[in-house]
This record gives C-alpha cells, structure tokens and sequence, in this order.
C-alpha cells in the first residue's frame, strides 16, 4: 500500500503532516507555513523484503515553532531531496536518523539545519546562516559529505560515535 501527498499549502497547526508506520509514502511539493512541527514521518514499516519507502521531495517549510522536519526510517528506504526549511525557532530544520538519504536540501535561519541521526547519508545540501550548528551528527554509521556550509554559529558537530565527515 502506498501513498501521496502532494500540492497542499498547510498553515497554523501543530502538525503539518504526521504519518507513522510507513509502508509507502511520497510526500510532496507541499508548502508549510508557521506549523508547530512541518513534516513528521516517524518510523517505516518492516516488511520482510525491506520494500517499505519513504520520499520526502520538494517541500518548503517555513517558520515552524519547533522544527521542519524529522524523518525516521529504521526499515526500508527514505529520500529527502531538494526540499527548502528555514525559520525553525527552537530546533533544527531537518533530523534525519536510520536508512535516510538527505541530498540537494537548503537549510538556513534555522537553530541547527541539519541534525543527523545513525545510519544516515547527508549530502550536496546547502546549509547556512543558521544560528547554532549547521551539521549536528550523533549515533554512528553516518556519512556526511560535499556540504556547502556558510555562516553558522558552528559548522559541523559531532558527538556519540565517530561519524565519517568529508566536504
């Protein structure tokens, strides 16, 4: 079973999207306005030939009061590509943790614009003028590369376990 959400403008919740137990989503080309937290998609589902997806592609998320969004996929395969979050006033603009790739993502005006969890390729994103850490890396088994990084508070953090860093 799969799904999509496309084309919508969503303002003024606490959840912009909220989905959980992933089996097949492609969430797109959406646009969030002043949302408590944009776009939760927390946790794919197991299946056991791992088919389940997540595609988080083309969204705009701005001015969320806690953070834009927050992809977590211990199963399966999860995209977050080409999608533009700044305005996130008391967290970070995107968290990405399990079997998530994040490419060709702007993050910028946010407390932390990239917060990655274990697991995880983050790449190609454009990453700047946010007020804490552009790239804040936790857990292991992360790989971070070919960044563009400009006007953070501080560039990359790393903390847990030794993530693999390359710009």
């Amino acid at each position: 079973v799969s799904a999509t959400i496309s084309g919508n403008t969503i303002s003024k919740t606490r959840y912009g999207i909220y989905a959980t137990n992933i089996y097949g989503l492609t969430i797109s080309g959406n646009q969030f306005n002043s949302d408590v937290y944009g776009i939760e998609a927390y946790y794919t589902a197991y299946t056991v030939d791992n088919s389940s997806f997540l595609n988080v592609l083309n969204n705009t998320v701005t001015g969320s009061a806690s953070y834009g969004m927050d992809v977590y996929a211990p199963y399966g395969v999860s995209t977050v590509r080409g999608n533009t979050v700044s305005g996130s006033a008391s967290n970070f603009g995107i968290s990405v943790t399990g079997y998530v790739t994040a490419d060709s993502n702007e993050a910028f005006n946010n407390t932390s614009g990239l917060y990655v969890g274990s697991n995880s390729t983050v790449i190609n994103n454009n990453v700047h003028d946010n007020t804490s850490y552009g790239i804040e890396v936790y857990g292991s088994n992360s790989t971070v590369s070919k960044n563009t990084l400009k006007n953070n508070d501080t560039g990359f953090y790393g903390y847990g376990n030794t993530p693999s860093f390359s710009n």
